[in-house]
């Protein structure tokens, strides 16, 4: 693989739900389809391995179900990294991520 093609971090959705709510945006009543996620995913997966692009894995981890969101890690731009505020520090069901 070429060290200058995009990079992304990747968890699959072995464990994604909606375990709890910490915004009016999140129901535990309303569940993703987890076959269509699985699904999904290994699509965006392909594509981003076909395009060229390097993919790097984080293993999924049970209880820690929207690990899948690793987009937000870090940004990586010529010779920076740039990290997020930790968004995830003042919600305990969150603690898992630091």
């Amino acid at each position: 693989m070429n060290s200058a093609a995009p990079r992304f971090l990747m968890c699959p959705p072995d464990y994604f739900r909606i375990e709890y709510e910490i915004n009016p945006w999140m129901h535990k009543e309303d569940q993703n389809d987890h076959e269509n996620s699985i699904a999904q995913w290994k699509a965006l997966h392909k594509v981003l391995e076909k395009i060229g692009c390097q993919i790097a894995e984080v293993k999924p981890v049970e209880g820690l179900p929207d690990l899948v969101f690793t987009a937000n890690a870090a940004l990586v731009f010529e010779k920076g990294i740039y990290l997020p505020l930790p968004a995830c520090s003042s919600t305990r069901r969150r603690t898992g991520f630091r």
